[in-house]
């Protein structure tokens, strides 16, 4: 049932701006409300106009389907009566959706019998993250000489132990957990980054095993996968590889259509 307009009025939130996220999640929510109530857009179109109490011409059709396609930049003033519209819809949780969909096709039965043995993983609320054996790249190459007369070899970067990266943040403790990260340092030009409030957010799950975790993320912005294959030390840290296709604005040094990082997460308790 569509609310009322005077009750969506009187409920509306005074939220004039939206952000990346904001858009995304509306977005999920106004196709995920398509989907449960198999409606199409000029349905979708119609009620919105409802609950705004407005014209429906002030609802272009080519407008809303631009905006649920994700094809065109939408102006703030026509998202939020879209806002308006799904701002009562029950809470959606993609994240927590996605990973109880993971636990149910990696067989939970032989899961459930593993997180009672000691060598069951847990993943802490917290982790931070570090490339390891990893090559802080540089703007400009490097000359090095290998020996007295030998030629220079030109390099575009120097090889670090340990650059901070990354950052997760892990909603359960055993099983398959929803997962956030914020990826801090994606082009390793700087050690620390050169601003760390400026990040890429990523969203998923992890598969756990023994102790073994995987995790599958979704860029927020892009929608393009990231992966970790990680296993848990003797000392509790995590170490392993992450793996994120390539976009033309960062293309590995090599060239390869996958960027690949040697990592370790640190659980926060352990000062990392």
């Amino acid at each position: 049932m569509v609310p009322r307009p005077a009750q969506k009025a009187e409920n509306a939130a005074p939220k004039n701006r939206f952000d990346r996220e904001d858009r995304e999640r509306l977005r999920d929510n106004l196709i995920a409300y398509m989907e449960r109530r198999s409606i199409g857009v000029p349905t979708l179109q119609k009620e919105i106009a409802i609950a705004n109490d407005v014209s429906l011409d002030r609802i272009p059709l080519s407008t809303l389907q631009r905006f649920l396609s994700n094809t065109h930049r939408t102006n703030d003033a026509f998202v939020r009566l879209c806002h308006v519209f799904a701002q009562d819809f029950p809470a959606d949780d993609p994240v927590g959706r996605f990973a109880g969909e993971l636990k149910s096709f990696f067989a939970p039965a032989a899961m459930a019998a593993e997180e009672d043995t000691a060598t069951a993983v847990t993943l802490p609320a917290r982790l931070h993250g570090y490339a390891t054996d990893a090559l802080l790249k540089k703007s400009k190459p490097d000359k090095v000489q290998s020996a007295p007369g030998a030629a220079f070899i030109v390099k575009f970067g120097a090889a670090r132990d340990s650059i901070r990266y990354a950052e997760l943040e892990c909603a359960g403790p055993a099983g398959t957990v929803p997962v956030r990260e914020r990826l801090l340092n994606w082009g390793l030009r700087g050690d620390p980054p050169d601003d760390p409030e400026i990040a890429r957010a990523y969203e998923g799950a992890a598969i756990l095993s023994g102790a073994s975790a995987v995790i599958i993320l979704r860029n927020l912005l892009t929608r393009r996968p990231r992966t970790y294959f990680l296993r848990r030390d003797d000392e509790g840290v995590f170490v392993g590889s992450g793996s994120e296709t390539a976009t033309a604005l960062d293309t590995p040094l090599d060239g390869s259509v996958v960027d690949t990082v040697k990592v370790k997460f640190t659980p926060e308790e352990l000062g990392g």
